[in-house]
């Protein structure tokens, strides 16, 4: 699968961006800022551009006429539907207002960006993240057949968060993938992965779902700032850290951003499955 990173702000420049994909938040878009230059000319250069909805950082999403602006400014290729961490029936109506607020009032734009979409079911339980999933593909159907002309033919990505891991008794996420996403995907439905949290399982994960299009993660950068270095091989995986809200504001030194670029590079690896012999447990 495809990495996507997401690095401090001062540090867009210190890493190369090898799969030319990339998850940009809404919130940190502006008219003329680093962040937003940053991405143009990436996307200029021919990268694919994904723009979420910062619903992660905020805990609801951005509003449907100010996403579809951001994504414009950066020329999104594809853009996260509205979601609520854990809140199926509220992603299920925020996703489906943003449909009907966009073909009603912004069809100039939508038909201008032609953007790909990512719906991401939520659940506080495994039968809502169920229902959610499908509802969402439902509304999507629907709204796709009423405005063909507004929205690209092909299916919209699958979004699956990190934070799923483990949050259903007897299903975890390479269980949902398997008996929930797999039937998608092979119905043409991508498959991304919004973040992660077990490292050293990713490589399991790429082995058994090579065609898992793409993850994103600041993980790399979270741990070289505390300089751990990643070794698979070697190594047991290091405990879980999360991603600290001041994140964006760092400027990591040279030997974090030489840490870090080596984390890079494993993250890369686990997330090819390129570990074959397996990685220490």
């Amino acid at each position: 699968m495809r990495t996507a990173l997401i690095t401090p702000l001062a540090d867009l420049d210190s890493f190369p961006h090898e799969d030319r994909i990339h998850l940009t938040l809404a919130h940190l878009i502006g008219p003329t800022n680093k962040y937003t230059t940053f991405y143009v000319k990436k996307k200029i250069a021919g990268d694919y551009i994904i723009i979420d909805n910062s619903a992660h950082e905020f805990r609801k999403p951005m509003p449907p006429a100010m996403l579809l602006r951001r994504a414009i400014v950066v020329r999104a290729d594809e853009v996260v539907m509205p979601d609520v961490p854990y809140k199926g029936p509220e992603t299920v109506m925020l996703t489906d207002e943003a449909l009907k607020m966009w073909t009603k009032y912004m069809r100039v734009e939508l038909e201008e960006l032609r953007p790909q979409l990512m719906l991401v079911p939520q659940g506080s339980s495994l039968e809502e993240w169920r229902t959610c999933l499908f509802a969402l593909i439902l509304k999507w159907q629907r709204a796709t057949k009423e405005y063909s002309a507004l929205f690209r033919k092909e299916p919209p990505v699958i979004g699956l968060p990190a934070k799923y891991q483990d949050k259903f008794p007897g299903a975890d996420i390479g269980k949902m993938i398997r008996d929930w996403l797999r039937p998608l995907h092979d119905n043409g439905y991508p498959i991304h992965l919004l973040g992660w949290r077990e490292l050293w399982r990713l490589n399991d994960l790429a082995l058994e779902f090579p065609w898992i299009r793409s993850i994103d993660s600041a993980k790399p950068f979270v741990y070289g700032k505390l300089g751990i270095v990643w070794d698979p091989l070697n190594e047991p995986e290091p405990d879980h850290v999360t991603r600290p809200e001041d994140f964006f504001a760092w400027k990591l030194s040279t030997h974090q951003v030489q840490v870090s670029q080596h984390n890079v590079d494993v993250f890369r690896r686990l997330a090819q499955g390129r570990y074959k012999q397996g990685v220490k447990k």
